[in-house]
This record gives structure tokens, C-alpha cells and sequence, in this order.
């Protein structure tokens, strides 16, 4: 692959390792979580764990010194800018896909959910029918 002139190929091959190896660390995670079930990747990602993001910080900042003197609208339209659009992009992504669907995803969790009706009857007791948790105020 060719690099520009003030490109060093090792550090973006590093750099883009490192990327692949955050995005495949939350991505595993995410469907981890989503389904119970750990995944092979688990493994490579818990190796990965200690240096992925020490490595990618240490890299980026070999060239602070030709970065850090650009003047603000240069810095700002290459990196606050372009990050921020793709922050919202991925943002909107993880909203669209995360929220619930089903009305059933509405309901309370079961820790904030009562256990009996708030003004029970003297007969009335959980785990008898007329409990809140097994009554209709649930969504089905």
C-alpha cells in the first residue's frame, strides 16, 4: 500500500490493528450480552484486553508535534468535526437498533415492581390471585 510522503506505513498498520481490535472488542461484547452466550472471540478479545487502547494512545501521540501546532479552524475541521459527525452517526445507529419494539420491553423490571396490589384486602396476600404481579396491569 502506498503512504503519502508524510506518512510512516508501520504506525497506521498499528494504529488501524489497534481500531480493529476496540471494534471487535465492543462488538463481542455487545452480542455477548445480547444472546448470554460467550463467543471464540471472547478469548482474542480478553488477550487483546491489556494493550489494544495503552498501544493505540501511545501511537497517536508519536506525531502530537506536527498535530498540535496547526491553527484551531485547521484542527477543528479534521478532527472535532469529523469525529463529531460520526459520533452521532454511530450514535443513531446504536438508538435505532437498541431500542425496544414490543410494548411487552416497556414493563417495569422486576426490582421496581411491587409486590402486592398498593391497598391490598385483609384475605388478600402475594402469591394469591389477586397479587399485582400475576393481575392484568402488566402488558402481555
Amino acid at each position: 500500500m502506498a503512504f503519502g510522503p508524510d506518512r510512516v506505513g508501520w504506525v497506521d498498520y498499528a494504529k488501524g490493528i489497534c481500531i480493529v481490535m476496540v471494534v471487535m472488542m465492543h462488538s463481542t461484547l455487545g452480542v455477548e450480552q445480547a444472546t448470554g452466550k460467550s463467543s471464540r472471540m471472547g478469548a482474542l478479545v480478553t488477550f487483546a484486553k491489556p494493550f489494544r487502547m495503552p498501544d493505540l494512545f501511545l501511537i497517536s501521540r508519536l506525531f502530537l508535534a506536527q498535530v498540535i501546532d496547526r491553527h484551531w479552524p485547521a484542527y477543528s475541521d479534521t478532527k472535532v468535526v469529523h469525529f463529531a459527525y460520526f459520533y452521532a452517526l454511530w450514535g443513531t445507529i446504536q438508538f435505532t437498533f437498541k431500542t425496544p419494539i414490543s410494548p411487552r420491553s416497556w414493563a417495569w423490571p422486576a426490582w421496581r415492581r411491587p409486590t402486592c396490589c398498593p391497598i391490598p384486602s385483609r384475605s388478600e396476600r402475594c402469591g394469591s390471585s389477586n397479587c399485582c404481579l400475576s393481575s392484568s396491569w402488566l402488558p402481555s
